[in-house]
Formats: structure tokens, C-alpha cells, sequence
């Protein structure tokens, strides 16, 4: 039998719980599990320090008020009480003493709960972007069987921000001010939120005043010499045909345009480059259609690319016959890493100078160093990529995603990279949301208790893991603080390591320009010298990928917390 010692005090008890709430929460048991859990403790001499239910010890809200909102069961969390709450996790364990403002940005989209029904939640997620131990956090959410029938749904995150905009946040006795960073969405829940039309308008761009031309499909031709959208134009409905209504998102004291950027997540990972692979593969017959053999042959260069993916990567390349299940963080690395190795010598020159270029350009508009350096570049590079697409596949090519991309770049350099300004962070936390509902009956009052739950935790965000440094492939390359390049090979002692430093770089490719531009060197497998280096001076892990005569390094360039 579990027996509990004398010593145990209050404290201890308390801690226990605590635990079993964490662990709970963490691996989101089932209350039906922590229920049996509990009565095994309560029959081994645990019937005193713990409930009985597994409703009592996570603090379960018996009753959820919900209202209907947008034809929807909604319920409001409140933006102070949610930022406070984060604040509270956040200052357990980082100073904020150097924290003035609190630059907020938003992400509202829609997610499919069931596959069996058309059920959906629409949440407004809240990040503070300039903490960086801040964790996406839920605001409000409304959840049927549609979408919102208005934007009801929107007003009390408005009035919300509106009141903590003007008074600032109060936390621990200091004021802080608030601003707004950004609304990120993918482009219909932008065009939802907006009010304005879908991309498959013909006037759904929503950064110039253009008339879209159907050719089978909406697309978008014209690049250059055009009018652009402007804050002003857009709340005076200059474009009357844009609009479809007011939206509540226009009382915020936010740019209409700017603040809406373009998410490369689903527009250029989810969006071009998926489109570009498809159509290699089931597009019609044409020069750039692939044989069934080509297909293979790239299939097999990607999953022999699977020794070279380090840890930092969620998942390793797989073949293209599963494409129709790769995820945006799959396409993301096919299109900066993978793809140059896997398509060259296998896609026709043409083609493959083509998707090089959208390589090289969302290479450098990743990256805050180079987008400070090279963004006047990268816009040139994706002007010729929508340009010389519309010669190499057709003007049918030319729909919203591929004419967003000679956008990209403002919106690369008002937010110092387009890292800053995408959904990767908050795609993951609708996972860990979608994962609340643990059955079809009253999806809506679920979700309230579990994040409920989740409220009423003790424990601090946890600290950041110390960096661990590998000496085995594929963790063992890195960039040095002096721009060298090199792999561990083993561990001096826990600060300094034996490294093969490479020498006489070269660049890997020159097509569309010399790849030492976004870090891409090579070196012959033979020129290297053996150095010890200190922990420190290992500051960025690169994929390295050893060919027959060369080792070539790719630095990992775009940020991998929340993937």
C-alpha cells in the first residue's frame, strides 16, 4: 500500500495536486481516466490528501454561460483577463522590468472540429510579440455548423482592445501601454473579417485597385504600374465593388492595409508551393509535366534527404505520392531546403531556375539579417517569378496566391521578416485547441472548461532549455560566430568541442545568384582542419547535406518555435 510519510506537510499535499493537475492538462486526459487514476490512489491511503473527482482537483466550472453570437454558441474570456493571466505565468520566471509597450498581434480563423460533421470554432488568438516566453492565448470563440453569419462575433475583442489601447494594461503596479502589430489571417477569413470580397472576386485583391480576369479560375495579371490601397482609401470605400460592408475592426486605430499582412504560411507554402508540385504532377500534359519515373526519382531524393534533417525540423521530407497529406511546415521545408536537391537534375532547366527563384526570395524574406540586407532583391526575384510564370505555365497561373507574392516584401520589411508576421504559432496552439473537444456533445462548453482548467494551473511557462549541443549527424552542423562553417565531431567538455572546420567555400549554386547570398556553401570533403571551439562561438544550426566529393551547409533561417 501507498503510504504517505509523517514529514508530508500541507505544502506537499498541495504540490501533489498540483502535479497530478499538470500532468493531466499536459497529456489531456480524459476526466473518465483521472477519475480511475484517483480512486487507485484513494484505495492505496491517498483518500485524505486528494478529491474524489477529477472535477474537483482541476477546478471544473460546473456551468458554462454561453451566448449566441452570429447565429453561433460564443463565449468571450476577456482580453485583460487573459493578458494578465499570461503576464502572471511570464513574470514567475523572466524580468519584465525592460517591458514598456505591449505589441499584440492577432490571428482569427476557422477550424473543423469533426470529420463527420461541419461543426467548426472560430477563435480570436492573442500573442504578445515582443516577450518572447509569451505563448499564444485564446480571447474568445464562437463555434456552429457555418461560418459566423456577421461579425458580431468581433465586438467585444474591439471594445477590449479599444479601452486597453487608450488606458494601457495595468500589471504589478506599472502601466503599460498597448499597441497592435497585426491581424493575421489566410485569405478568406481576412476578406471575412474585412468584410470586403473573397480573392475569387474581381476585385478581391486587397492591397491594389484592380480588376481580376477570369480565366477558368480568378486570376490577377497585371504587377506593375498599378494603385494601391491605402487606410484612407479603404475606409471611405474608394472601390465600392471591393467592399461588401463595415466591418467592427475599423473603429481599432490600425492601418486597414498594413495591419493585415500577407501569411505565408498558407499563401506560399500551403499556397504556391503546392500549387508548383501539383502541377508538375496532375497538371496538363506540357513541358513541365512529370513522368510517373521523375516523380519517383524526386520521391527517392527526398526521403534520402531524411538523413540530413536535423531535430529542429517537426518532420522528415516524405515521398510526393503523399502529398495530398503533407502539412505547411512540410512545403515551407521543401521550398527553402530540400527542393533545390531534390528537383535538380530531375526538373526541366527552365522550371527549375523558375522555383529557385521563389526559393532564394522567400529564403531572404525569412530571415531578419537578410531582409535588411537583400530586400530590394528578393522583390525582384518574385516580380520575375510571377512574370516569368505567366510565359512557362500560362496566364491561368496568375490567381491570388502567386500575385500576392509581389506583396511580400512590404510586408517583410515593415515587420523585420515574414516570420513575424505569419501563423505558424497560432496554427499550433488550434491544434492544442482542437484537442479540448473529446466528443461530439456540446463541443462549445467543452472547450470553456478545459481552457478553464488550463487557467487555474499553478506552474510558471516553463523555462527554455538549455541549448544542447550535438556531436552526431544530422544535429552536429553549425554556423560559427565568425562565419565559418562546421560539424562537431566530439564533446571537450560540457563548453568546448572538437569541430571540423571547413575552408574554400564555394558557392553550391549561381542560378538565380551566387547561394552564399542566403547562406548555401559548399566545401570539398577534404578541406577541413580540426579546431576546438567553445560552445558560444556554435550560434546557428545548419542542415548539412554530404554529396560524393562536396559537404554542403544550409543555415536554418526561419524560426522554429511553434511548428
Amino acid at each position: 500500500m501507498l503510504q504517505i510519510s509523517e514529514s508530508d506537510t500541507d505544502e506537499g499535499e498541495k504540490s501533489l495536486a498540483d502535479d497530478l493537475k499538470t500532468w493531466a492538462n499536459q497529456f489531456e486526459v480524459k476526466q473518465n481516466c483521472l477519475d480511475a487514476l484517483l480512486r487507485i490512489l484513494k484505495n492505496n491511503g491517498l483518500a485524505d490528501e486528494l478529491p474524489s473527482c477529477a472535477r474537483t482537483l482541476l477546478k471544473t466550472p460546473r456551468i458554462v454561460e454561453l451566448k449566441t453570437v452570429s447565429e453561433m454558441s460564443y463565449y468571450h474570456f476577456g482580453l485583460s483577463n487573459m493578458i494578465d493571466h499570461n503576464m502572471k505565468k511570464i513574470s514567475k520566471d523572466f524580468n519584465l522590468d525592460q517591458v514598456q509597450n505591449l505589441n499584440l498581434s492577432f490571428n482569427i480563423d476557422g477550424l473543423p472540429l469533426f470529420k463527420s460533421s461541419h461543426t467548426s470554432v472560430w477563435p480570436i488568438l492573442c500573442l504578445i510579440n515582443n516577450i518572447k516566453e509569451s505563448k499564444v492565448f485564446p480571447i474568445s470563440f464562437a463555434l456552429g455548423t457555418s461560418k459566423p453569419a456577421n461579425l458580431d462575433f468581433l465586438n467585444d475583442t474591439v471594445r477590449d482592445l479599444l479601452e486597453i489601447c487608450r488606458d494601457g494594461f495595468v500589471f504589478d503596479g506599472r502601466n503599460f501601454t498597448v499597441s497592435i502589430s497585426c491581424i493575421i489571417c489566410d485569405a478568406p477569413a481576412k476578406a471575412l473579417v474585412k468584410n470586403i470580397k473573397q480573392y475569387s472576386g474581381y476585385c478581391g485583391c486587397d492591397r491594389f485597385n484592380q480588376n481580376g480576369e477570369y480565366i477558368g479560375r480568378m486570376t490577377y495579371p497585371q504587377v506593375s504600374n498599378l494603385t494601391q490601397r491605402t487606410d484612407e482609401s479603404f475606409r471611405k470605400h474608394e472601390q465600392v465593388q471591393h467592399h461588401k460592408g463595415n466591418s467592427p475592426i475599423t473603429q481599432l486605430p490600425i492601418d486597414m492595409i498594413k495591419c493585415f499582412p500577407i501569411d505565408y504560411m498558407h499563401q506560399v507554402c500551403l499556397g504556391v508551393t503546392k500549387r508548383l508540385l501539383v502541377t508538375w504532377m496532375r497538371g496538363p500534359t506540357g513541358d513541365y509535366r512529370l513522368s510517373g519515373a521523375q516523380i519517383r526519382q524526386i520521391s527517392e531524393n527526398l526521403v534520402a534527404l531524411k538523413k540530413n534533417v536535423p531535430r529542429e525540423f517537426a518532420r522528415k521530407p516524405r515521398p510526393l505520392l503523399e502529398i495530398d497529406r503533407w502539412k505547411a511546415t512540410e512545403f515551407r521545408q521543401f521550398l527553402l531546403y530540400t527542393g533545390q536537391f531534390a528537383l535538380k537534375g530531375v526538373l526541366s532547366p527552365p522550371y527549375y531556375k523558375h522555383f529557385m527563384a521563389l526559393s532564394v526570395a522567400i529564403s531572404i524574406l525569412v530571415s531578419e539579417k537578410l531582409t535588411a540586407l537583400h530586400s530590394e532583391y528578393a522583390q525582384d526575384l518574385l516580380e520575375h517569378f510571377v512574370n516569368k510564370g505567366r510565359e512557362l505555365y500560362g496566364r491561368e497561373v496568375l490567381v491570388y496566391n502567386v500575385h500576392s507574392l509581389v506583396h511580400l516584401k512590404d510586408d517583410a520589411c515593415q515587420f523585420a521578416c515574414l516570420e513575424n508576421c505569419a501563423a505558424w504559432k497560432f496554427e499550433s496552439y488550434m491544434q492544442h485547441l482542437k484537442r479540448k473537444i473529446r466528443g461530439g456533445n456540446l463541443p462549445a462548453a467543452q472547450l470553456v472548461k478545459r481552457i478553464q482548467e488550463e487557467l487555474t494551473l499553478s506552474e510558471s511557462i516553463p523555462m527554455m532549455k538549455e541549448r544542447k549541443i550535438y556531436c552526431k549527424e544530422p544535429n552536429n552542423a553549425f554556423k560559427t560566430s565568425h562565419s565559418k562553417f562546421c560539424e562537431v565531431v566530439y564533446a571537450d567538455s560540457s563548453e568546448t568541442f572538437m569541430c571540423r572546420i571547413y575552408h574554400s567555400q564555394e558557392a553550391q549554386f549561381l542560378i538565380p545568384c551566387d547561394s552564399r547570398i542566403v547562406g548555401v556553401t559548399r566545401f570539398h570533403h577534404l578541406n577541413y582542419a580540426m579546431k576546438s571551439l567553445r560552445k558560444d562561438c556554435l550560434t546557428q544550426r545548419c542542415m548539412m547535406v554530404k554529396q560524393e566529393r562536396y559537404v554542403v551547409f544550409l543555415p536554418l533561417l526561419h524560426d522554429f518555435q511553434g511548428n
